[in-house]
């Protein structure tokens, strides 16, 4: 088998298109990776796309140390297949057409020295509004523990755990819209440590199916935060009620104010910010 390496990064996609390709020249300018390349696996876990990208996978072994394609369950049973595939002691997931801040993110976390448990850092977010066609930046930093029943504490994509944490702890599909938050609750409620670091770790872009549908993501959430044992029914509506009824003065804001204006809100009552 050859030496363990110290992380794997899996990237689960289907018909990603370019996305792909940043995601994994990105990967591939890791300091860490370049330095030792023998430290970082890189693995991408396909669901039998249909735009070329198997062959473009073929074509690019450089950019990929081993790479499947084949039908799958949605994004988190594939991300479950990658779990079981990679050699990592530690295993980070991201997204075709996320990447890394920058290419010293690995070695600026220390993995190497750090006990088991998860490590989270920040994320740099990509925003679109397709009404106005403005497009922004926004940095989001991680959050502290105690704000993790109500929501997610930082981004998938900044969270570095151990392989055998989520072997112990799969992803859970019956949550379509929020099993990294019911995973990330798991651990938690495990009494699993968990270390907040001052260090922006990727770039991702906004939106997605749970942000498309926050009526769905608010229950699913509620849901994930009591199944995995972190609150009680009753906590979980104190916290996502709230959120739920303010959900139609949410969206007349986005719709009828000015955009300049309604982002303004938007980061000021709806989206809460810690300091780095």
């Amino acid at each position: 088998m050859g030496t363990i390496p110290l992380v794997t990064l899996v990237t689960v996609t289907r018909n990603p298109g370019e996305l792909l390709q940043q995601t994994l020249q990105a990967t591939a300018a890791q300091t860490l990776r370049l330095s030792q390349p023998e430290n970082v696996e890189v693995l991408v876990v396909d669901g039998a796309s249909t735009d070329g990208t198997p062959q473009w996978l073929t074509q690019n072994p450089s950019l990929v140390d081993r790479w499947i394609s084949e039908p799958d369950d949605g994004i988190y049973n594939a991300m479950n297949k990658g779990t079981a595939l990679a050699r990592g002691r530690w295993i980070m997931f991201m997204n075709a057409g996320d990447w890394f801040e920058n290419p010293r993110v690995l070695e600026d976390l220390h993995l190497d020295s750090e006990p088991d448990g998860v490590v989270y850092g920040g994320a740099r977010v990509r925003h679109y509004d397709s009404r106005s066609g403005a497009q922004w930046e926004d940095i989001d930093p991680p959050l502290e523990l105690s704000k993790l029943p109500g929501q997610m504490i930082c981004s998938h994509q900044s969270v570095v755990v151990p392989r055998s944490l989520v072997l112990q702890y799969p992803f859970d599909g019956r949550f379509g819209l929020a099993a990294d938050h019911h995973f990330l609750a798991q651990l938690a409620a495990g009494r699993v440590a968990f270390k907040k670091v001052s260090i922006t770790v990727s770039s991702v872009a906004a939106g997605g199916a749970s942000g498309a549908n926050l009526y769905r993501t608010f229950l699913e959430k509620r849901r994930a935060v009591v199944t995995a044992g972190l609150v009680s029914p009753l906590v979980s509506w104190r916290i996502y009620g709230p959120k739920i009824l303010l959900l139609p003065l949410k969206n007349l804001v986005k719709w009828f104010l000015p955009f300049s204006l309604a982002r303004r809100i938007k980061r000021t009552f709806f989206l809460p910010k810690e300091p780095l």
